[in-house]
Parts: C-alpha cells; structure tokens; sequence
C-alpha cells in the first residue's frame, strides 16, 4: 500500500516538474480565448448577437420585454435551458423557477437585467462566469421580477 502511494506521488510530482510556466494559462488569457471561440462560432453559423461592452458577454436579445427591469437584490422568476456551448447537450433546465439574482452565476447577472420582464435572449458564457469547467449556452425567459 505504502509503495503504490509514493509510486503515486512521484507520478505527481513528475508532471508537475514537466509543466512550463509558458502552458500554464490565467484566468484572464482562458476567458479572452473562451470569447474568441464564442466570436468564432457566431461568425461562422452567421448569428447576430449583441456584446455587453464591459464583459465582453455575447447574448442575443430574442424579446427585450415589457414591465419590470431586475435588479442585482431582485427575485426572479425564470424558464431556462442550458447547455453546453461545444455539443448542445442540455445539462439542466427549469419551468418557472424562482432565483433571487445576485445568488446566480456572474454571467447571468450581468445579462438578466438587460431584459424587463416576459423578455428573452440566449446567452454565452465563458467558463470564468459560469460554472467553471465549460463555455455554456443558455436560453433564458424572465417571467417575473418580484
């Protein structure tokens, strides 16, 4: 038992020892190269999306909506699907689910206020403002503002 432990710690530690400081990626270079693919993609299947001029967010504004415009300290009642931005494969859905919106992920808080109520839009988000591990694709209805 004792030598498959040090036999796994030294598999570590040598690829550890094989990593360059030139491979390794900050937070910052991963989100500007999650941006260009999602830049990559609207080009290329020639989807007009807006950008969010401070994030660099991409979203398209499907219905702007009418009534109420949340805010960060805000309950909102949503209808989503996300997925994930590379294979389309939906990883979690809700039918009028109620969030309070400064609890949520950064991306959604930066592009949920962009719509009043009975709007929607399609978001892509880096994995920075996200979850973490993936570029996710979310389409999103915001039935309420309470």
């Amino acid at each position: 038992m004792q030598n498959k432990l040090i036999l796994g710690l030294l598999m570590i530690l040598i690829g550890l020892a094989s990593c360059k400081e030139e491979d390794i990626i900050t937070p910052e270079e991963q989100y500007e190269l999650d941006l260009a693919e999602i830049e990559a993609y609207l080009t290329e299947n020639n989807i007009d999306a807006l950008q969010d001029s401070i994030s660099g967010l991409y979203y398209i504004l499907h219905d702007a909506g009418a009534g109420d415009q949340p805010q960060l300290s805000d309950k909102i009642n949503v209808t989503y699907e996300g997925r994930y931005f590379d294979t389309k494969d939906v990883f979690d859905k809700g039918d009028s689910v109620l969030f309070r919106l400064n609890t949520l992920i950064i991306g959604w808080q930066i592009l949920i206020p962009k719509m009043k109520e009975s709007g929607s839009m399609t978001m892509y988000l880096p994995r920075g403002v996200a979850y973490g591990n993936y570029i996710l694709e979310f389409d999103v209805t915001l039935n309420d503002v309470l």
